[in-house]
């Protein structure tokens, strides 16, 4: 007992401190043990602009209405286990209990279909199958007007995020549309466009996806159409875990409300997983998918480099931009 109180301690020194932000730590200091904030993200982009459609004038030229929507879960795997135990043991001491009061009287054998059954029903229990049907499928190809950063944008800010936080192998990119998102409520053409043919480049060819053990690499064949040329564009990331969060989450997207710049993170259905604030986040984003967080609450230098980079990427754009930012080097 001494050591699972141990254990216990440790995750909650971990990942229950007061400078929690849902999975992710409020700040990004190295002597916290988390991921270190370099000063500046290995890539930022305007997503209005990065999926901005050939033809359209601006990035805000259209907006549609983002449907609400909530990421399907099962229960995990942990749980599922210990269902299944208990329902084993409960079998047999019921049929233990049944058999000394004389209710009934069976062979031993004759035990076993009923442990069977309900086993195979807790196995039912485990997480829902994934989709695969393609929702690019018959759907036209639109072009976009920089086909390389609308597939930088699709991997980093579409991407990476289901696969990231999908929770179950990944054996193609129709297996993550229930976690595909972005946290607006007014997503211009271009990124309503995305969130459907999200497996498809910039250049309107579908994405390869290789995996490594843990690690999945999702290549773009580039501007020549042609894989393991110079010009590919590729991105590696791994499925997190309750002790990888910190390295394998990586982007937070940012937005302003008022006076204060939010940071939008992708929530993710582990069981360390809390919200920070999910009323707030459902009513600025018009899904579950994503938590949200204050700038305001964060250091003042944090704070500081937030709004800099909010406020250039917002210049002379001429709405309200949703700009994504990737930390460290995981790709």
């Amino acid at each position: 007992m001494q050591i699972l109180g141990a254990s216990a301690m440790r995750v909650a020194e971990i990942f229950l401190h007061p400078g929690y932000i849902s999975a992710y730590p409020r700040t990004f200091e190295p002597d916290m043990g988390y991921l270190i904030w370099n000063g500046d993200p290995t890539l930022q982009l305007n997503m209005g602009e990065a999926l901005r459609l050939q033809g359209d004038a601006t990035a805000s030229a259209a907006h549609v209405t983002a449907p609400v929507s909530t990421a399907m879960a099962g229960i995990s795997p942990t749980a599922a286990m210990i269902l299944a135990a208990v329902c084993f043991f409960a079998g047999l001491l019921l049929l233990a209990f049944m058999r000394q009061r004389g209710a009934i009287r069976l062979p031993p054998i004759l035990t076993l279909p009923p442990l069977l059954a309900v086993l195979a029903w807790v196995g039912t229990c485990g997480p829902p199958p994934l989709p695969n049907a393609k929702p690019w499928q018959g759907v036209a190809v639109r072009a976009y007007a920089d086909p390389h950063q609308a597939t930088l944008a699709l991997l980093h800010g579409i991407i990476a995020d289901g696969i990231i936080n999908v929770g179950q192998d990944v054996h193609n990119l129709a297996n993550i549309q229930n976690e595909v998102g972005l946290p607006t409520t007014t997503p211009t053409e271009g990124m309503a466009y995305a969130l459907t043919t999200y497996g498809l480049d910039g250049w309107g060819r579908e994405f390869r996806l290789d995996r490594a053990g843990a690690s999945y690499t999702v290549r773009s064949a580039g501007a020549d159409g042609s894989f393991d040329t110079g010009d590919d564009v590729t991105m590696t990331v791994s499925q997190c875990n309750d002790q990888s969060w910190d390295n394998d989450r990586h982007a937070f997207f940012l937005k302003r409300s008022g006076t204060d710049v939010l940071l939008f993170v992708h929530r993710w259905t582990g069981d360390l997983f809390r919200y920070e604030s999910k009323d707030e986040a459902r009513s600025l984003t018009g899904t579950a998918l994503f938590d949200v967080f204050h700038a305001s609450d964060l250091s003042e230098d944090f704070q500081s480099r937030m709004e800099a980079t909010y406020s250039q990427d917002a210049s002379g754009v001429g709405d309200d931009p949703l700009v994504l930012q990737v930390f460290g080097n995981q790709y």
